[in-house]
């Protein structure tokens, strides 16, 4: 009787551990869902507009985050960039039939590449240590900030968009952080053959997203709430 005890037992501790594991890896692959925009672009009609992809090599998106607090010299500015996203144009034959759309997963953000922090400016000519680095992106990515785990994406639209090539408006549809929020712009468009370039910057703000900028040691340490967003996007024709 006492082996059946520790049979059972043994058993059920096996099973506890094996459906707490399949439950926490069916979590985090319902957590990560896809942003379809490959799939959603290719629905639209190719006879009323061409369909562009736009080039993650080529292409260049930085976010801009700037130190505050009582002893903002004590901080790093710091440069975002995203290596890898996912991105479409639709270049109507009607200007006010097109718009674009970017994904991309927050785990894939780059912080502070030093190419990137060399043409952001003076303001970002140190460079931080590895340690800060990432001890900056584990705090981006945890509970207290962007909380990486629960809302794993980040998506841009556009709205509507106006006006004359090559200085065009629209706003952006921002989704991130289980928030949606709105910003005109103004881009610079360049059409050349099968070839496109988008260029703009804007600014947006953390709090607009719920999200609280970074503070420590009594204000001491901060972060703006405001982050400089500069793009220059290249796209080319899809196949």
């Amino acid at each position: 009787m006492k082996n059946i005890k520790v049979f059972a037992l043994l058993f059920t501790t096996f099973f506890f551990l094996n459906f707490n594991q399949t439950s926490s890896q069916a979590f985090a692959q319902n957590s990560i869902k896809s942003f379809a925009i490959k799939e959603s672009f290719a629905k639209l009609d190719s006879s009323k507009g061409q369909l562009f992809q736009v080039s993650t090599e080529k292409s260049k998106i930085r976010f801009l985050v700037y130190s505050a607090g009582l002893f903002p010299s004590l901080g790093h500015n710091h440069v975002i960039s995203t290596p890898q996203f996912e991105s479409y144009c639709y270049l109507g034959n009607i200007l006010e039939d097109s718009q674009c759309s970017l994904g991309l997963r927050l785990a894939d953000l780059e912080i502070d590449n030093p190419q990137h922090r060399q043409v952001a400016g003076a303001d970002f000519s140190s460079q931080p240590s590895k340690e800060d680095i990432n001890g900056t992106r584990n705090h981006m990515l945890g509970v207290d900030n962007l909380q990486a785990d629960q809302f794993p994406l980040l998506i841009i639209k556009t709205g509507p968009i106006t006006g004359k090539v090559p200085e065009m408006n629209t706003s952006l549809i921002i989704e991130l952080h289980g928030k949606t929020f709105t910003y005109p712009i103004k881009v610079l468009f360049t059409k050349n053959l099968d070839t496109l370039q988008i260029k703009g910057n804007f600014s947006m703000k953390q709090s607009d997203f719920g999200i609280q900028p970074y503070s420590a040691l009594g204000g001491v340490l901060a972060v703006q709430d405001e982050i400089k967003v500069t793009f220059d996007l290249i796209a080319n024709k899809a196949l």
